[in-house]
């Protein structure tokens, strides 16, 4: 995310670079992130999936409570995809690596 550290460009590069499932619009709702994240690597099928945010440090620089709010959204995202409940038995290992 160059540029812009914050909230926004979070929002952004997720567009650009994940799964989204609707697509999402703006950055106003982390809860619509969660659910569009969520859909969107649900959707691909995959038993194991790696989210990598090589550049974090900014935007934790910038925005730590927004930045936890993203580590929050990232963690439960990644363990409801573990869930077989949640998954209807095709649950996802999902690994987030966070860089600085």
């Amino acid at each position: 995310m160059e540029g812009d550290p914050g909230r926004a460009a979070f929002f952004d590069a997720v567009r650009r670079t994940l799964p989204l499932d609707p697509p999402l619009v703006g950055s106003g709702s982390w809860d619509a992130l969660s659910d569009s994240l969520w859909e969107g690597i649900h959707g691909q099928r995959c038993e194991r999936v790696v989210i990598v945010w090589p550049d974090a440090a900014s935007f934790a620089e910038a925005s730590p409570e927004e930045f936890r709010t993203a580590l929050d959204v990232l963690a439960d995202v990644a363990e409801t995809l573990s869930d077989e409940r949640a998954t209807v038995g095709r649950p996802t290992e999902l690994c987030v690596y966070i860089g600085r």
